[in-house]
Order: C-alpha cells, then structure tokens, then sequence
C-alpha cells in the first residue's frame, strides 16, 4: 500500500470506466479503506482519488449502492483534500442531490449527513454557505423529518445543523428550514441525554438570530427545554446545555419595540432553583443559571415572581460565595435586586 502505484492505478482505472457501477462501487471501497491510513489518506487526495470518488457520485447518483460507499469516503477523505479541488469538483452541490435522489432510504440519509458534516467542517464558512445555497439545510430536515424514529438520523441531523448555522449571516435560512424538524426530532428522542444535549446546542446556536426565537418559540421549543432539563436535571452537561438555550431564547432585543422577554412562572423559577441546587459545585451551570435569572428581571412582572421566591438570592450568593465570581456582574445586580427579599438556604 505504501507503493502510491497502486492509488494510481486504482484512480486511473476509475477514470476510464465512469459509468461502470461494479468497478466505481469497488474503487471507492479500495480507496476508502486505503485511507483509513492517515499518510495514505494524503496520498489518495493527491492522486485524484477525492476529485474522482466525487464524480462517481455525481455521475452514478441513481445507484443507491455507490451512494452509500462515496459518503462513507467522502466523510474521511474531504479533511484532507484541498479545498480548491472540492470547489471544482462542485462537492456540495453533488453531495445534496446524491442526498434528494434517494429520500426513502435512511442509508443514504445517513451517509449524506455525516458527508455534509465533514465538508462544513473543511472551512470556517465557505462551503457551510455553499451547502445552504444547494438547499443542504432543507435536505437534513426533510430527512430527520421523514425518519423522526431514527436516533442516528437525528443525532446526525443536529451536528451538521449545528455545524450549518454557526456563521451569523446564514442562521435565519439554517433555522427556516430545521427548526420544526429539529423540535420534533427532540421531542421524540428526549430519553436519550445525547440527543438532548446536541439538539439544545442547536437549539442555542440558532436562537442568537431573532426570527429563529420567535419559531422557535411558536414550535414549542421553550416546553420541551423545561422537559430535557427535568428528564435529565442529574445530568450536568444536558442541564448546562439547557440553560444556555433558554440564555439565548429568553430575550429579543428590538432596538425599536423594546426587549421581549419570556414570561415566566413560579414552576419555571422553581426548576432553574432546582438545578442550581442539584449542580451546585459546576461551575456552568451556575453561570449559565444566574445569566437567565438576569435576563428574567428585564421584565417587570418576571421581577414580581423572582421576589416571590425566597431561595433565589441565596442560591445566586452561594454560587458566587462557592466560585469566587460574579459572574461577569450579572451576581452582584440580581442581588441587588433581590436584597430585600434574600434569605439563607441549608
């Protein structure tokens, strides 16, 4: 294998038979295990091999089979291709039809998942737009909407949705198109603390853009973080996770109408106390939970039920008392806001 011959001669036989599914399917599966080696794997892309497995799918994207085996590749071979080659060889735009060609078969939904995942994670931003612009976005939430009961389907429709949305200017079209998707896919797999925790950091990075808070808000979002948090409140991570969402989801700032904050109640409260309770020595999550008590009292009748609670000051002194932090003054206002009302915990 060391001999880059062979690459060559596998890549060159690829090139002179195109159209034959038997020699393209087994050199991709010849090149694809070729590459698990890392040096090979350089090796490959310098021979064309990246540049022809993409052809292959373009070409052959009616055989579900080739499909299935030049994601697989792809997924591997794409970190270490060039990027100048992928914009040649059109590489998203290939890998979303192969993806719509074949909406029915959660192999290839998969596999094209995991594929766009890795070549958005090829280049800060340019090929995430250039999935986006093919209809990438749409294409993994139709799949996660098709195949709702599948964990794998919406494990990996969360990351490359994730992945998707972290440029600011592209997360309004990211979001139009998942975000249904995504609170369903949630929803049905709420058991499972991965799941939650990736669908709630999707759910965070979107909602930074303010059209994505107010879908998010109408699809129910902000019940089912309440739900992950309760279903998962010994989980550190999940609850971290879900505090941040709400951080983000909990206030539109509209220069012209005025900040729109959520409205809480005494069960909201309740749970956020609860998890700082649960959590007190994590650092995050104590963060994360005195950031949307703030938030909280930019409204006024948010205040009314915060005073309400006798635990909340107290919780918020302990955890600046246990980090030694204020946590960027967000502490130090609540307090302040709280004073009167402060009590002590055990």
């Amino acid at each position: 294998l060391g001999n880059r011959m062979l690459i060559d001669s596998i890549v060159g036989c690829m090139y002179r038979y195109p159209h034959s599914l038997s020699i393209q399917g087994a050199g991709i599966d010849i090149l694809s295990n070729i590459a698990l080696d890392n040096v090979l794997k350089t090796d490959v892309c310098h021979s064309g091999g990246t540049s022809r497995i993409i052809a292959a799918l373009s070409t052959l994207n009616h055989d579900p089979s080739v499909v299935c085996k030049a994601y697989a590749a792809l997924a591997n071979l794409v970190g270490g291709a060039d990027v100048e080659i992928l914009r040649a060889c059109n590489a998203p735009a290939v890998m979303v039809r192969a993806m719509t060609a074949h909406p029915h078969i959660l192999s290839v939904q998969l596999g094209g998942s995991y594929a766009l995942w890795a070549l958005a994670e090829r280049s800060a931003a340019l090929f995430k737009e250039e999935i986006v612009n093919f209809g990438g976005a749409e294409a993994v939430a139709e799949a996660m909407a098709r195949f709702v009961s599948s964990k794998q389907m919406q494990a990996k429709g969360f990351v490359v949705t994730w992945s998707l949305a972290v440029p600011r200017h592209l997360k309004s079209r990211v979001g139009k198109a998942v975000i249904e998707s995504l609170v369903n896919g949630l929803s049905a797999h709420i058991s499972n603390e991965k799941i939650c925790y990736d669908g709630l950091g999707c759910i965070k990075c979107l909602s930074i853009h303010p059209a994505n808070k107010e879908l998010l808000e109408e699809n129910g979002a902000i019940d089912l973080i309440h739900s992950c948090m309760w279903r998962h409140s010994g989980n550190s991570s999940v609850c971290e996770a879900s505090l941040a969402a709400l951080c983000n989801i909990s206030v539109i700032v509209n220069p012209d109408l005025g900040d729109q904050v959520l409205q809480i109640t005494n069960e909201d409260l309740e749970l956020v106390c609860f998890v700082m309770r649960t959590h007190e020595h994590v650092k995050g999550v104590q963060e994360k939970a005195v950031c949307i008590l703030k938030n909280f009292t930019r409204s006024p009748s948010n205040i009314l039920v915060l005073l309400m609670n006798p635990s909340v000051a107290a919780l918020v002194q302990k955890a600046m008392s246990t980090f030694n932090d204020s946590f960027e003054g967000r502490a130090d206002y609540l307090l302040q806001v709280l004073a009167p009302h402060s009590t002590n915990i055990n």
